[in-house]
């Protein structure tokens, strides 16, 4: 007999992964252009889609709990929050924009440098035995300023000339 307590977590189980749209990543699942078409094109009452699709994290079976079509009315209750995130999705790349634009105007004027010491420091890997090191993309200011303000927060947590 096999204890039940002693299988492990990997066991399949069922998910409701909420709705997506036609052509859409299906939520909790992934990329699967197959399984969001299949889903569309299944018949709504049947239990479960007659194939096991596999997907970035493993293989699925998957059923249709319920199709809905998009409305005028569903549209106008979830309007505000699409405005809220369009705005906060503008919002973050002017602030990255702003950034880098900083960041390359105070390289131009000399307000900024890097200690190529430094930086030669944090960029090396130390490796133990055989095993090569990695290519490196050679280090450049400002390259990776304006990633969501990342970057400049902790510049601004650090103190600067900015």
């Amino acid at each position: 007999a096999v204890d039940p307590s002693a299988e492990s977590d990997d066991r399949p189980q069922m998910q409701t992964t909420g709705f997506f749209r036609r052509g859409g990543q299906v939520p909790g699942i992934g990329v699967s252009p197959e399984l969001t078409k299949a889903a569309w094109d299944a018949d709504p009452k049947a239990e479960f889609i007659d194939r096991v699709f596999e997907v970035p994290t493993g293989f699925v079976v998957a059923g249709i709990d319920e199709r809905k079509q998009p409305s005028d009315e569903d549209y106008a209750a979830q309007r505000p929050k699409f405005a809220a995130q369009l705005a906060l999705a503008k919002s973050r790349r002017v602030t990255a924009h702003f950034a880098k634009r900083r960041c390359t105007d105070a390289i131009g004027q000399g307000r900024l440098k890097g200690d190529d010491a430094q930086i030669g420091r944090l960029l090396t890997y130390d490796f133990q035995g055989d095993e090569p090191a990695p290519e490196r993309v050679p280090y450049r200011m400002c390259d990776h300023v304006g990633n969501q303000g990342g970057l400049l927060r902790l510049q601004m947590n650090l103190g600067s000339a900015f």
